[in-house]
């Protein structure tokens, strides 16, 4: 079953937009019926989210936009002690000029929580406890971005900016189950931040058009901690703190397009030199991890 509502009004120069939607199935049990147990039924799940967005005029050339995103996610995977819960909240402000030298600046938060449950399953399917329970896993995200264009001058387009964003985060989890009650508990969380800018330049002219492009970025990851301990009397069986880490990282780029009336004709594709690789250590281990590019909400 599904439902979704949409609905606009203006004020003048200004609009509203709201949005919501929610959904929910018994869903279908995900194990196959020749190996199926009495512990096994059907995975059902629940879903609903809220939208809104306020777009109003500040100047002859200046528009603001203020967004607003809740959601919640409930499902388990068709056994009990299996249940997952997802809660979302996401809030941002962007200004956008629009004259001569056009411009923007977006600055936005997120935060969100999520449980999950681990279950215990016997061979023959027929007995089903808690292995884990991770109570609570909240983080947060903070961040934003600016750009600006300069008019464009002898076929010449030019724009630049910055961006950056810090998000923190931590894991609860009771574990160790002994006749069905946890025994022992694990925190672990730590911290990131990522700043960057970028600049980006293109020429036309005639049917040639060249591009190029460039970023630095900086990441850190810092306050890293592993806390273990029993839920009964006694001390911690392990509480370990991590070292940050930080490092720049610079990834040009340069392409090339020649167009006809006809057909386009492509040169080179597009080239990245470089990449933004970060090293992380944690119990001895070291793994090279590639940053993935922010994601910054519309």
């Amino acid at each position: 079953m599904r439902g979704h509502v949409y609905a606009g009004a203006s004020f003048g120069q200004s609009q509203f937009t709201l949005d919501t939607q929610a959904s929910r199935s018994d869903g279908f049990v995900p194990i196959t019926s020749s190996t199926r147990g009495t512990v096994d039924r059907q995975a059902p799940y629940q879903e609903g989210s809220i939208r809104s967005r306020w777009i109003t005029p500040l100047s002859g050339t200046i528009e603001a936009q203020v967004g607003g995103l809740a959601f919640v996610d409930r499902r388990d995977r068709g056994t009990d002690f299996s249940g997952n819960r997802t809660r979302g909240l996401d809030t941002s402000l962007r200004l956008v000029g629009r004259g001569v030298w056009q411009w923007s600046a977006l600055a936005y938060a997120q935060w969100r929580n999520f449980r999950s449950s681990f279950a215990s399953v016997t061979q023959n399917r027929t007995t089903v406890s808690r292995a884990s329970l991770q109570d609570s896993v909240p983080s947060s995200g903070f961040g934003f971005s600016a750009e600006i264009r300069p008019p464009r001058s002898g076929g010449v387009d030019f724009r630049t900016g910055s961006d950056g964003r810090i998000t923190t985060g931590e894991s609860r989890e009771l574990y160790a189950y002994v006749a069905g009650q946890p025994t022992r508990r694990r925190i672990a969380g730590g911290r990131t931040e990522t700043i960057g800018l970028f600049g980006e330049a293109s020429y036309e002219r005639g049917r040639l058009l060249l591009t190029a492009g460039g970023r630095i970025d900086r990441w850190t990851v810092e306050n890293g901690s592993l806390l273990e301990r029993p839920l009964a009397a006694g001390p911690p069986t392990r509480d370990d703190h991590f070292p940050g880490e930080a490092a720049p990282c610079r990834r040009p780029a340069l392409a090339s397009n020649i167009s006809s009336r006809e057909t386009w004709l492509s040169g080179p594709p597009h080239i990245e030199v470089g990449g933004c690789r970060r090293s992380m250590s944690c119990s001895g281990r070291s793994a090279r991890v590639r940053m993935p590019p922010l994601q910054i909400p519309a």
